[in-house]
């Protein structure tokens, strides 16, 4: 239904109703008349139109938009005109089907599907990224790998289906923990990574023990009603320096210091740092050695 302006001698015309493509209501407006004084803001065509045709784009999904065509010409649109506009129409709409899917399925292959997070993949292209722009602009940024402690136990004790709860809610524990310029992914089974831009060692030490005391302090889920589950993890950080010349260096460094603080007794942070450099306590976090454990409320 127009806004504005004065439509005159509308005709519905057929459309075509392909298998997966259908370009149905079809509308032809031969003349349009706007009233004298119209403001070019409130025509609801261009002020150059005196005819149109709109038709319906949809697919097996449903409707999802109309393709017009404006003529400065009264009457442009004719019966020759109208089946030609139809089949580019029906084009038009397939080609937009398909580049909807092909994003979908391309987002689809970028995420995991336990978690919602980033996967291994999407960080890959991520961190590749960001040492690009790094490198450019003499950015800092860090990287933070995440370990569940002792998951393989609790899987073992618990079951796989309490064990996807608490590994979806260590993730949401963990979003909400993050700024959203930072990116969180699910690197593999009980372990995440977070990519914190533009963020210097000692601020990513910050970052890493504000997500450990969130999850330490998490109830994740109850069993039998009366009993509470207690998780803890451990973390791996590691900054980018001149001598990491790709971000395998980068992962690499950030999960050997997540294996020193496993050594260390878990539930802690350790900071990379190399071999030359390293002195007992220095860059890390520790709290109390802890289990996956059940208490009564």
């Amino acid at each position: 239904t127009p806004t504005a302006g004065n439509w005159r001698d509308a005709v519905r015309m057929p459309g075509t109703n392909e298998p997966s493509v259908s370009t149905g209501g079809t509308v032809v407006l031969r003349q349009l008349e706007m009233p004298t004084g119209t403001r070019s803001a409130d025509r609801a065509v261009p002020h150059t139109g005196r005819s149109m045709v709109s038709l319906h784009l949809e697919t097996d999904s449903g409707p999802f938009g109309r393709f017009s065509v404006y003529s400065a010409e009264a009457n442009a649109f004719n019966e020759q005109r109208v089946p030609l506009l139809t089949a580019v129409a029906g084009q038009a709409a397939l080609a937009i089907a398909n580049a909807q899917l092909f994003e979908a399925r391309t987002a689809q292959a970028l995420t995991d599907p336990l978690t919602e997070l980033s996967n291994r993949r999407a960080l890959a292209q991520r961190l590749e990224e960001e040492m690009h722009r790094a490198r450019r602009f003499d950015n800092q940024f860090s990287l933070l790998m995440i370990d569940i402690d002792h998951f393989k136990e609790f899987n073992d004790k618990h079951g796989h289906l309490l064990g996807d709860h608490v590994l979806k809610q260590v993730a949401r524990t963990l979003r909400r923990h993050l700024r959203k310029v930072d990116t969180l992914a699910r690197y593999g089974g009980e372990e995440f990574c977070v990519l914190l831009l533009r963020t210097p060692p000692q601020r990513a030490l910050e970052v890493a023990e504000k997500l450990r005391r969130a999850v330490e302090k998490k109830t994740f889920a109850r069993i039998r009603t009366d009993r509470r589950i207690c998780i803890t993890i451990s973390i791996g950080l590691a900054t980018l320096t001149p001598e990491m010349e790709d971000p395998n260096a980068l992962v690499d460094a950030a999960d050997a210091a997540l294996y020193e603080a496993k050594r260390g007794g878990r539930n802690c942070t350790r900071s990379y740092a190399p071999p030359s450099e390293q002195v007992e306590g220095e860059g890390t976090q520790t709290a109390p050695p802890s289990t996956p454990r059940i208490e009564s409320p």
